[in-house]
Order: structure tokens, then sequence, then C-alpha cells
């Protein structure tokens, strides 16, 4: 970076066609005489002074330039091209002849304060030689350049330069008075001015940056300029603003066009294309705005589309889980289904004491579910449901809502003011209540209330089915209401025996009533994990219910009922024996024995189309019973002939069970010695299983 490059110039001789600088002594010697220099080769045409008076003694000339403005300015420098002719070429000739002259300054606060001559008014900043070389010959010339500086800082408006001749033969060919700058220059988008060098030859001058328009600093901004004019070190950066992206080529922010934005600042982020549904309709955006009717979120980033607030949710029903308890259930609004879509539940009347909770800690909140409780009996409720999303509350969207009505009952069914109706009785005992579907964790009911006569005219409102695992209906029961004659009882536990019982609420439009649950319950086993659901379609009796046996509880109620008619067929040959009959047996009485009528096995196990959850294609997996009642009709006879002690055959065939394990629950058949019974098998450590029972009759006992 060389000084001419960043200089500003103050003084230049060769620009001038007339110098006309002020000379001392005025005559006597020839003194400084202002002549031309050219050089065609080198299109050089300059005005100069030229003293050459060796041949006077005392030579003492002065030549000054015009007075140079430097205010504002720290440190001048000063050009001098000259050329100095060797004493050599003037023998015996020179009186007086020196090879050097002395260069001053004289600072002045106006143009006439020059007339002094008086040397002690002067600055001596060098005595110049010429140190490039000197004319030897008058066909030669050999032209030096010295440069010299000094601090003006202290001048008030200018200073002049003389130079001093003691009897040199000598050519100042050019002067040039300058500063220098460290230019103008933009780092970082950040413009540092154009700054003149400091005082000293090494000094170092902090400057303060400023960021270039649309342009925000981050850290502080300051470059350093040095003596030489350059610049050394910069800190700190500028960021565009929002709307405007660096431009590298001009250094500047340039503004992002119609059509695109920039949010936020910094130099990386370029301009981009509006988001959907949104635009930029003039240049330096920082945002697109939404088009009518759409929305964006406060919290929500700028790039994101807008879009609106969501509709109403659809389709909002309700279901009465007690008689103070709904469930409000609905669809997600159709045109709005974003996964921030929120709902927000409300009771928009009869909640005035706020006595009615829903079941939500975080609100809004992402179910399309509420459950309510704490309802009032014989009141009616309207409940809101609103359909909220990030832009809800800028649009300010009041109607995007469903409303529903709810008339909870007039009388508490567990209060000891509820009325029964007068035929409560025939109610609960007339319940037929049917098991549909046996799944692992699920059961679905179904059942009837029959009308005594036509005349009888109840208003039938709702049904409450209450469920309970055995043995505990008294302390882990649980109920649920509906309106329709079929109920899906879920969540239960696999492999596990659970009571129903049904009520129902009838009035006769005046008053309204809960009738007693059905008596007895109805027990039903769900199935292991791994097994088939069933479908069973409507299995009843009257007075009590349909039962659906499993797999697994046929095999062991086949097993049990063919065990209990060894059992009794050794006992016919024990008595038999005991008394005395030659041959074994009578022959009346061989034909009692192969009368033997087991239709109410027959008729319960024996018969596919009664017997519809055993399947012949699943058997190979179960254990194979003594006799198979769907694949084959016949039976499995123990010949009592083949064993001495009949004792030993009811050993061999069967294993006594304890009376207190069974529970008889209904009579399922019948024959000639007994009655064939369903009933349950309670064993201690093993689940529940459904049997068969052959309840012997007393009377054929004292017979045999």
């Amino acid at each position: 970076m060389g000084p001419w490059r960043d200089s500003h110039v103050l003084l230049d001789s060769t620009k001038e066609a007339q110098l006309d600088w002020n000379r001392f002594p005025s005559s006597g010697t020839p003194g400084w005489v202002e002549e031309s220099y050219t050089d065609f080769d080198k299109s050089i045409n300059w005005r100069c002074y030229v003293a050459c008076d060796v041949g006077y003694p005392n030579v003492n000339n002065w030549l000054r330039t015009p007075l140079v403005r430097s205010r504002g300015v720290a440190r001048l420098y000063i050009e001098i091209k000259f050329s100095v002719r060797n004493c050599r070429l003037f023998p015996g000739e020179a009186l007086q002849c020196k090879e050097t002259f002395r260069l001053y300054a004289s600072s002045s606060s106006s143009s006439s304060g020059g007339d002094s001559w008086d040397q002690a008014d002067y600055t001596m900043l060098d005595r110049i030689a010429a140190d490039e070389g000197r004319i030897t010959s008058n066909d030669e010339m050999i032209i030096n350049t010295e440069v010299r500086s000094l601090d003006v800082s202290n001048m008030k408006r200018g200073l002049y330069f003389l130079f001093q001749d003691e009897g040199a033969c000598l050519t100042l060919l050019a002067v040039k008075v300058y500063y220098l700058t460290c230019p103008r220059v933009v780092l970082n988008l950040a413009q540092y001015p154009e700054t003149p060098t400091g005082k000293g030859v090494a000094s170092i001058e902090r400057v303060q940056g400023k960021c270039v328009p649309h342009a925000v600093p981050k850290g502080d901004l300051f470059n350093l300029c040095q003596a030489d004019g350059s610049w050394a070190y910069s800190s700190g950066t500028c960021l565009c603003v929002e709307g405007y992206e660096a431009h590298n080529l001009t250094g500047l922010c340039a503004p992002c066009p119609i059509g695109k934005y920039k949010a936020g600042k910094g130099n990386v982020q370029t301009c981009t294309d509006c988001p959907a549904r949104s635009k930029a309709i003039k240049m330096g955006s920082g945002l697109c705005e939404c088009d009518p009717g759409y929305y964006r979120g406060a919290e929500e980033p700028l790039s994101v589309p807008c879009r609106r607030p969501p509709g109403s949710p659809r389709d909002l029903k309700f279901k009465f889980l007690g008689p103070r308890t709904a469930v409000l259930n609905w669809n997600a609004p159709l045109e709005e289904r974003n996964k921030d879509t929120k709902y927000r539940a409300e009771c928009y009347q009869g909640c005035a004491d706020n006595s009615v909770h829903f079941d939500r800690k975080e609100i809004p909140f992402y179910e399309t579910n509420v459950k309510v409780s704490d309802m009032d009996f014989g009141k009616t409720y309207i409940f809101r449901i609103y359909a909220v999303n990030a832009v809800s509350n800028v649009s300010g969207r009041l109607d995007n809502y469903s409303e529903i009505s709810i008339r909870t009952d007039d009388i508490d069914p567990l209060s000891k003011d509820a009325d029964h109706t007068p035929n409560e009785e025939y109610i609960s005992n007339n319940m037929n209540i049917n098991v549909d579907q046996v799944h692992s964790h699920k059961v679905v009911l179904s059942w009837n209330w029959p009308k005594k006569d036509e005349k009888e005219d109840f208003l039938l409102r709702y049904y409450e089915v209450k469920y309970f695992p055995r043995h505990s209906e008294h302390n882990n029961s649980q109920t649920i209401v509906t309106r329709n004659k079929k109920a899906e009882i879920d969540r239960l536990k696999e492999a596990s025996t659970y009571g129903f019982r049904v009520r129902v609420k009838s009035g006769d439009g005046n008053h309204h009533h809960w009738s007693r649950f059905s008596s007895p319950p109805v027990y039903q086993t769900t199935l292991d994990s791994f097994e088939t659901p069933i479908f069973v379609g409507e299995h009843h009796q009257s007075g009590s219910s349909g039962v659906v046996v499993d797999r697994s509880s046929v095999i062991i109620g086949s097993i049990t009922a063919v065990i209990v008619t060894l059992l009794l067929v050794a006992l016919l040959f024990f008595f038999v024996r005991k008394g005395g009959s030659s041959g074994w047996i009578s022959k009346s009485e061989k034909e009692c024995c192969d009368s033997l009528d087991y239709r109410g096995i027959d008729s319960h196990f024996g018969n596919n189309e009664s017997h519809p959850i055993v399947n012949s294609s699943q058997a190979q997996t179960l254990t194979s019973p003594i006799y198979n009642p769907i694949s084959t009709p016949y039976k499995t006879y123990v010949d009592p002939h083949t064993y001495e002690d009949p004792h030993f055959a009811v050993k061999q065939f069967a294993k006594e069970i304890d009376s207190r394990f069974i529970t008889i629950e209904a009579i399922i058949g019948g024959g000639e010695f007994g009655d064939v019974c369903r009933g349950r098998l309670s064993l201690p450590d093993r689940k529940d299983m459904l049997v068969a029972i052959k309840n012997v009759k007393t009377w054929k006992l004292r017979k045999v």
C-alpha cells in the first residue's frame, strides 16, 4: 500500500504552469532560478528551481513554498525529487561547492506570516544528500527522491517548507506535500471511514465502526489504522435485520424482493418464499402476512403455513355410566385434522354451583372424550365441546363448538327414598340374560324383560347391568347404564368367572322407578388369551339365564358324568351280589341296568345344535373325554363281571370329591336313577369349572 495510492496531496509542483515561489536573497547572486525540466521520452515537462552559485563565496540561498494548509491532519509528508552535480565537475572554478541542502518547516497562522527569513523561526527537518548519485557529466541526469515527514497536529493553520542552498549545484525537480489515510472500507457489514494516520511514525489509531444500513452490530465494532495507511485489525460484526439479506458483492444488506421474506436478523439466512396461504406485498418484508381468514399462532414460527381455527367437533354423543355420570364422545372436525387440535369442555347450562366435574386435568386436551360426574338428579344440563388450536386465540372465533343436552334421573336409585314398582319381584325373577359372546377380556350380554300381559304398559327408559367377580358381589361390583337391551362388558380378567345381574327403570309416565336386580346372577367364565373367541347367539332359560360352556368345561364335565355313571353301575353290582342272586344278576335287573337312560346328559351334551362351542377340529389339542358327545353315539361301559370287588372298580375309575367344593345351579336333564344337574366345581388353587353332576334319587338307592 504505497503513499501515492492512499494519499491526499496538498502541494504538487509538477501540476503548476508557473511556480513563482518566494526567494531570498532577492539579488546579489543568481540564487534560485525557475526553469523548465523536459524529458520527452517520459512525457515530463516540469517547472523547477535551479541553484548553482559555486563561483560565489558565502552562498546562502533560500526558497520557500506557498502556505500548505494542514487543518485536521496529524502528520504531513514531503517528497522531493532533485539532482546534484558532483563538485569535481568544477575544478579550480568553485569558490564554495557542496553536494547537500537543508530542508526546513515553518508554522504560520496567516499567509503573511511567512515574510520573515529569520532562520530562528524555522525548524530544520533534515540535511538531504544525493543518496542515489550525483551528476558527473553534462550528458547524464540522475534523479534522487527523498521523503520526509513531520508532526503537524499542533499547527494552527498550516506551514511553509523552505530549502537552503549553501553553494551546491542542484535542481529541485519536483516537490509534493501530502498526508496518508487509511481508506474507507466495509468489513463484516461494518463500515470504517477514511481516517488520517496518527501523528507518530509508528502510531496506531483506533477507529470506531458503524453498521451499513439495515444492519445491527454484534459485539464492539472497531478497527486499527496504522501509520502506513493500512487497516491492521477489525473486531465485531454486523447482522442484516429481518427482511434484508447480506450481499457479498456490495457488502451491503439487500432487501428481500416481493413474495419473499427473511425472519430475524443474521447473515446466513437468505430470503425465502412465503409459506402457504400468505404473501409479502412489499420489498424488505420480515414476515408474510396471512391471507384473509387464515392465521398464524402467536408462538408459531413464521415459516409455518397460515391456517384457520378448527371447525366444530362432529357427532357429539353421550352415554350414561351411572345415574350421575356420563361420558361425552365426539369426532374431530372434518376440515381440520392437524395433530395440534385440542378440545375444551364447558358446562354451558345447569352448572351455576360448579358442582359438575370433568375428568381432564389438562385443559385443553387431545382426547375426543370426557367424563362428566357429580351431576344432580332430575336436572337438565347443556354441555359444549370446543375445538381449539394454536390460532384460535388469534382469530377470535367463538362459534367452533358442538352442544348437547343431558337430562338426569329424577330419583337417586341408591337412595333410601327411591320407590320400587309393585312388580319388582316379577321383573327380577323373569329377566332372561343371554351370553352372546365370550372373549378373554370381554363378555357381550343381551336380555329381555317379558311383560305380564298386554295391558301392562311400562315405559322402559334405562337398563343397569351389575357385574362382579365370583364371591365378590358386595365389595367389588361395578355397573353400567344403557338404553339398549344389550351391553358389552370389557376390561375383564381372562380365565375368570364373573356374575351378572340386570335391572330396569320403568314407570307409568309420571313416576320412574328402578326394579330390583335380577336373581339369581348369571355366571360366565372368560377365556384364556390363547382360546378363540366364542360367538353364541341366543341361549336362555326361563327363570335363569343361558350359560355358555367353554371347551375345557365340556371335557371335564363329560369325564365327571361318566365316572359317576360307573360308580352307580358298581354300586348296583354290589347290591345284586349282596342279595345272593344266582347267575350274578337277574334278568329283570339286567333289563333295568340296560335301560339306564342318560337323556339328560345326551340332550345337553350329545346334540351338536345345543353345543355350539365344541369344535371338533380343535379337540386334538385338548385332553380327550371318556366319551365324545359330538363324534359318536356310543357310551363307555365298564363290565362289572371283570371285578370281584366293585369297590376296586370304583377306585380304579373314579376319585371321590368333597361335596363342599360342588355347587348345583340347575337341572339340565334326568334319568331313571336320578337327575343330571349343571353345577360348579370349585377346587382349591384352581379356577372354577362348569361340570355335569349326577344326583341319584334316594328311592332308587333303596330299590337297588
